[in-house]
């Protein structure tokens, strides 16, 4: 060890000397003195390697090349990316509320919540410039309109008198004529509104087993757009759902 420290010294001043010298020639070491400047330089490098200890050894692959996936975990990634993807529920299970289902169109007794007690039928149309319902309610159009007031028969088909209380259900109608742009029914005070239709307000509180009655909707459009009325079109809006109606 001590002979090891007497080379390194020696090495040293020799190469000082050697720098220092002017016009000398270039001192040749030998190969013992070699070893002595190898092993010192070697000694200094691993010195400075913090993943070693002692000795010296390669440094890890980790970190001589940046570490790169393999093509099966790229491969991996992208199946488990292309699973997780899901579609805009928006845009498959339905619209936002008040948007038509077309898909689910409902009798009128299925409309009103009716469906297992009533028969409700459209019967006919008829157009109007003043709608009036005996002598107690009267409507008139406004400037350049008219109604169209839609005809339906409601049936009891039970076996019991039935309590309809249609009023309840909070509706909405809205139709369309000859395929133009709908429009919402008109608010009437008339008892035998469809919309608001109540069997607590005709005579024996219910509607007797196999009773019918006569109800409407009313409708206000441009006259131009009456004419002869070929297509109808009626959707029903509850609790934000809108459906189409059978007629």
């Amino acid at each position: 060890m001590k002979k090891k420290g007497i080379l390194l010294l020696a090495a040293v001043s020799l190469m000082a000397f050697v720098l220092c010298g002017c016009g000398a020639s270039l001192y040749e070491m030998t190969d013992e003195e070699e070893d002595v400047i190898v092993h010192y330089a070697a000694y200094a490098l691993a010195k400075h390697n913090v993943y070693q200890k002692d000795g010296i050894r390669d440094l890890p692959e980790s970190v001589l090349e940046p570490e790169t996936e393999t093509e099966a975990e790229t491969e991996t990634e992208t199946e488990t990316e292309t699973e997780t993807e899901e579609p805009d529920p928006a845009g498959v299970s339905g619209g936002s509320p008040g948007e038509t289902d077309q898909g689910n169109a409902l009798s009128m007794a299925e409309a009103v919540g009716y469906g297992s007690a009533l028969d409700i039928s459209y019967q006919d149309y008829s157009q109007t410039d003043v709608y009036r319902e005996d002598e107690y309610f009267s409507m008139t159009a406004d400037s350049g309109k008219t109604f169209i007031v839609l005809r339906f028969q409601v049936t009891n088909r039970t076996q019991e008198p039935a309590n309809i209380d249609i009023l309840s259900q909070n509706l909405s109608f809205s139709a369309s004529f000859n395929g133009g742009k709908p429009v919402s029914q008109e608010l009437t005070l008339l008892l035998n509104d469809l919309s608001t239709y109540d069997t607590q307000h005709i005579d024996g509180g219910a509607l007797a087993a196999g009773q019918s009655v006569e109800t409407v909707l009313l409708f206000q459009i441009p006259k131009e757009e009456a004419g002869q009325i070929s297509d109808i079109s009626l959707s029903v809006v509850k609790n934000g759902t809108t459906n189409p109606i059978k007629l």
